[in-house]
């Protein structure tokens, strides 16, 4: 398990270099197609999701950060900074019936066991992908329970009056909930919306989005891309159901939106709701929708393929020396004397 969370923590590191620069991208081509910004997210789940490291002369990755990374989640490095963090204490029952034995007799020996602080960060890795899973589960479960009276009204449309604002739920047959007092024209804007998402497949792109950000949570940059994956997801099928509006339909989808804005929450996988993300944003995009240029999306794409190649490869090192290097930083004992040399530090000179 250590060996798969110090994996996962390398990963985490570089590919923290691939979201600054897709954040960066998103911000620069803000009036591009909103649909071109999927690519732009695609390429950050392709290197989360990149079993090894790829090496490639383009990178734009410091090589210094990188081999930081690398002595420091190298076995060395884990054990260099094993010395350095404090150790945490646990007992075993057998531990705890040789102390009570001890206590009953009139000792004063303490039976214990220690673990690394390796071990410790890793189970609190796995303790935050469970609470994750299970606050998933439980928001699945919550509307499952509401929806469960609600009718059918045509195709993969069902109609409730337990739920306030209309929304996408399902992974393998996913079915749009809608208000039992919705009526047109707004029903007919709401049902483009999720019709629209339907055909990108966003009612599975989003729970894989979340089940990354479960295996992340720990990198902060993870949240920040989760977020706004799903807000562009929103943006995305707002600008494909407003493209055939007039000026009139697009204010009158603007104030639908206004209507069903619901609490703002936190990250979750599900569902796909139609007035729960950036609700003022999305109002304001839909207003001032302008056909964008095809060249601003053709370009959008040449840039965020680029950053792609950029930042999802690492840069080639030729310094055998640099786990060295970094890792003497890191040693207690020199440190302390630097007359007495450590195993950890000393291999490679």
């Amino acid at each position: 398990m250590i060996e798969l969370f110090i994996r996962i923590v390398r990963t985490a590191s570089t590919a923290g270099w691939l979201m600054g620069a897709a954040l960066l991208a998103r911000w620069i081509f803000r009036g591009a197609p909103k649909w071109t910004r999927y690519l732009l997210w695609a390429l950050v789940a392709a290197r989360l999701l990149a079993p090894a490291t790829v090496y490639s002369a383009v990178s734009l990755i410091p090589p210094q950060a990188e081999q930081m990374v690398e002595a420091l989640t190298s076995p060395e490095g884990v054990q260099a900074l094993d010395q350095v963090l404090p150790q945490f204490e646990f007992q075993t029952a057998r531990d705890r019936e040789a102390n009570a034995w001890e206590r009953e007799n009139g000792g004063h020996v303490f039976v214990g066991h220690f673990a690394p602080a390796s071990t410790y960060l890793a189970l609190a890795w796995v303790g935050g992908m469970a609470a994750m899973a299970l606050y998933a589960l439980a928001s699945w479960l919550r509307l499952r329970r509401r929806v469960r009276t609600a009718a059918r009204m045509e195709g993969p449309v069902w109609v409730s009056d337990r739920i306030g604002s209309p929304f996408l739920l399902g992974l393998i047959r996913p079915r749009i909930y809608v208000p039992a007092s919705m009526a047109p024209p707004a029903l007919d804007y709401v049902l483009a919306h999720e019709r629209a998402h339907l055909r990108r497949g966003d009612h599975v792109w989003k729970p894989l989005g979340y089940a990354l950000l479960a295996v992340y949570w720990f990198q902060p940059l993870a949240w920040v891309c989760y977020g706004l994956f799903c807000r562009d997801m929103e943006l995305a099928s707002d600008e494909a159901a407003a493209r055939d509006l007039d000026r009139e339909g697009r204010a009158a989808y603007a104030q639908t939106l206004l209507a069903c804005a619901g609490p703002v929450r936190g990250a979750g996988a599900c569902p796909l709701a139609f007035g729960q993300s950036g609700v003022k944003g999305r109002v304001k995009a839909v207003l001032g929708y302008k056909k964008p240029a095809r060249w601003l999306a053709a370009l959008a794409i040449a840039v965020f393929l680029a950053a792609g190649a950029a930042f999802m490869t690492s840069p080639r090192t030729e310094n055998p020396w640099h786990t060295f290097v970094v890792l003497r930083t890191y040693d207690p004992v020199r440190q302390a004397d630097p007359a007495q040399a450590s195993p950890v530090t000393d291999r490679g000179r």
